[in-house]
């Protein structure tokens, strides 16, 4: 099971997570010191939520490097939880703003798993076995003639009639 801020300096654990977050270095090695492993086990427990809503589409779980898109997912969804777990009050003002953020996240999950109705695009991953459109398909036809049409219809029926 992929963990999509998994960092690739083993010093540094927490740093994709960092980046993309409110919840500074200091504050995460706070946290890890606390509780030793704590944010990339929650990470990797949000990025498979993210995969198991992502299924329908079939391109799960990615391979790396990882959507940009998907990383500030786990950020924005991990943020108020590792707040939480610092011990941050919840009626502070600053997490209004964090648990919203949380929020579109998850919107913008649920967005991008419905494959007939979302609007957000994931990249298509190599060696996937599912088909999806890369290109969208012309579905209009434009004549010069507004009566081409009725034209090419009848020309097809005419065609088409076999008298006997």
């Amino acid at each position: 099971m992929p963990n999509y801020l998994a960092s690739d300096e083993p010093s540094a654990p927490n740093k994709e997570f960092t980046i993309r977050s409110a919840f500074g270095d200091d504050l995460a090695s706070e946290l890890e010191a606390k509780r030793p492993g704590f944010l990339m086990q929650l990470a990797t427990a949000l990025s498979a939520g993210i995969d198991s809503r992502l299924i329908k589409r079939g391109d799960v779980p990615f391979t790396a490097p990882y959507p940009e898109v998907v990383k500030q997912w786990v950020a924005d969804l991990l943020t108020p939880r590792a707040f939480q777990a610092l011990g941050v009050r919840p009626t502070d003002e600053t997490q209004a703003d964090i648990t919203e953020q949380a929020r579109r996240a998850e919107a913008e999950i649920r967005e991008a798993s419905d494959p007939v109705t979302g609007c957000i695009v994931l990249p298509i991953q190599q060696g996937s076995a599912t088909i999806q459109a890369t290109e969208p398909a012309t579905s209009v036809y434009s004549e010069q003639s507004p009566f081409t049409w009725k034209h090419r219809q009848m020309d097809a029926v005419a065609n088409n009639r076999r008298y006997g």
